[in-house]
């Protein structure tokens, strides 16, 4: 049965050529861009949805005009996160990140890091990354304090064991 309906279909596209590649390129391109659409809204749906409380997590972005044209960033000033908590009781807590680039050292090693990202003390509050060493609720309570990620740490130190090993970050006099 499948056999003739095959058959059917390979004469139909034959007679009809023209008629018969639009269809199949209009058929092709519209399940291609439902796939495109239906990853694109998982990607959305599933960013981030690792965190514990990812459903009470917010971004706050900042939007400025620049010689008449709009332009959206997602950094603000040191002073929004303070008053938003005084503002509005709803808010439990914020932090403050920010990525520099920065000189680490470590003994006689120095590693020019690209990306250095600097975060207030309650990033752990909100974020539910996993450490592996440490108290996540302590981890950045003091200031000069880091916390490595297993790239990192295998990197600086080439063992995970140290944890009271002493990383400092050398100052770039402007």
């Amino acid at each position: 049965m499948f056999y003739n309906y095959l058959k059917v279909t390979m004469r139909s596209i034959s007679r009809n050529k023209l008629y018969s590649i639009v269809n199949i390129i209009g058929l092709t391109t519209g399940i291609a861009a439902c796939i495109l659409i239906g990853m694109y809204i998982w990607n959305e749906e599933s960013y981030d949805k690792f965190n514990v409380n990812s459903d009470r997590i917010a971004r706050v972005t900042m939007e400025y005009s620049s010689a008449g044209t709009v332009e959206k960033t997602a950094v603000t000033g040191t002073k929004t996160g303070p008053q938003l908590k005084r503002t509005f009781p709803q808010i439990e807590t914020f932090i403050r990140t920010i990525k520099l680039p920065q000189v680490i050292a470590y003994g006689t090693k120095a590693f020019d890091e690209k990306k250095v990202l600097y975060a207030d003390a309650d990033f752990f509050k909100i974020f539910s990354f996993k450490m592996l060493q440490g108290n996540a609720s302590t981890a950045l309570a003091l200031p000069y304090k880091i916390v490595l990620t297993t790239n990192a740490a295998k990197k600086y130190i080439v063992r995970l064991a140290a944890t009271a090993c002493r990383i400092h970050e050398k100052s770039n006099k402007r």
